[in-house]
Formats: structure tokens, sequence, C-alpha cells
């Protein structure tokens, strides 16, 4: 089962920063989880929200920000908002990295970005897996390139479980944990598919899921896995 931290580890340091994902990795997480958006001056940035209101100390829309604007910004303890390639970077292949496309018009740079780290700096392609909640961002990113892990987010069980990913084609799901049953596991892997759940935030989920034969959890509490 993947040990994954959500937003690097979003319980224990500021999420979506640097910070964050080193405290996950130093933690012992098989992957870290992180989201992106486009901002004003082109460069695919750290961010969950649309808004910069929640997580730093500055307000407005993340896409009518400059990266210059958006890097100026306190987005606790100090820290950054950070764009892929630093987070890349810091990483550096010492765990895989899960990456949801939140923003609009992301599938395309990022997939730029990913390739480029493959090409240049010894990452591969199993090293991601790309999740949404826009599965038409993930089929953009599917005419990209097939060689990429894909994964559609869901706040639902869907009438016929785990059929819709396999349409895509997908390889995951990345499904809200409350939604898990044994049903739509047993589904998934009758498909082929993987399921990855979120957010779970107490270990007496994280034992009852991982019961069930779930195959990645996202936590923000990354220091549960070793308990």
């Amino acid at each position: 089962m993947l040990k994954i931290g959500h937003r690097g580890a979003a319980g224990l340091a500021p999420e979506n920063t640097l910070l964050s994902l080193q405290k996950a990795i130093d933690l012992g997480v098989d992957m870290v989880e992180f989201d992106v958006h486009l901002c004003q001056s082109g460069e695919v940035v750290i961010i969950h929200d649309q808004e910069v209101d929640r997580t730093t100390n500055g307000t407005g829309q993340v896409t009518q920000m400059t990266l210059s604007q958006l890097q100026a910004l306190d987005a606790g303890q100090g820290q950054a908002i950070p764009t892929l390639a630093e987070a890349l970077d810091l990483i550096n292949r010492r765990v895989g990295v899960m990456l949801e496309l939140k923003g609009e018009s992301t599938a395309k740079p990022v997939y730029k970005i990913l390739q480029s780290y493959i090409n240049q700096k010894k990452y591969f392609y199993e090293d991601f897996i790309i999740v949404s909640f826009d599965h038409h961002q993930l089929t953009e990113f599917s005419r990209l390139s097939q060689k990429f892990r894909l994964g559609p987010s869901l706040e639902t069980k869907p009438i016929g479980y785990a059929e819709f990913a396999a349409k895509l084609p997908a390889q995951y799901i990345n499904l809200a944990w409350q939604y898990a049953d044994k049903n739509f596991v047993i589904d998934a892997h009758r498909r082929q598919l993987k399921v990855i759940v979120w957010t779970v935030n107490n270990l007496e989920d994280i034992n009852h899921l991982t019961s069930l034969g779930i195959d990645g959890i996202c936590s923000d509490y990354p220091n549960l896995f070793s308990n």
C-alpha cells in the first residue's frame, strides 16, 4: 500500500510548501501529493485553492497574479508558494509524486514540465500519478502522452463503480475515503485499476481501509503510517 503525504504533510507543516513536502519525505512516505494552478505569468505553481486568501497572508486569484507577486506572500512559517519545478528539484526522485490538476488549462504546461524532467533530470514516467476532479483535463493529458499513470478523483461512489475510470483510460481511482468499501475495491481490481483514498487522518480508519485492500492512502499526518 502506498503511503502518501497529502499536500506534503499538511497537518504538520504549511500545506503545499517545500517545508511540508520535505517533512513528508522525512517521515518516510512513498509519495507526496500536491495541487497545481497556472499563474498569470505562465508558471505552474503549487497551491490548492483558486485564491491565495486561505493559505497565505495575501488576497486575490492565483490566475490574476504573477509568480513574483505570489512568491512575495507568506504561505506559513516564512514559506513561499513554490513552483512545480522547485518542488521536483526538492523531491529529486526520493519519493513518487501524485500531482493534482486543480486549475483550468494545466494539463499541457504540466505535461511539458514533467516531460522535461524525464528527458533531462532522470525522472521516470512511473514516478508520477496525475489526478484531477476535472476528467476532461485528464483526457487532455492522456492525449498528450499515454505513458503517465492517470487517476480521476471522486467525492462519491458512482453507479457502475469503477467502470468510468476504465474507459478514460486510467490506472488509478482517487476516491474520498468515506465511499470506499470492499465491493468498490473488488470491482476496481477486477478492471485492473488501483484505488487511492483521501484524506485519512485517523489511525483506526487507516487500519480499516488497509483491511479492504486499498492500494494507497493520503493523509495530512504521514507520521500515522509508522504507528
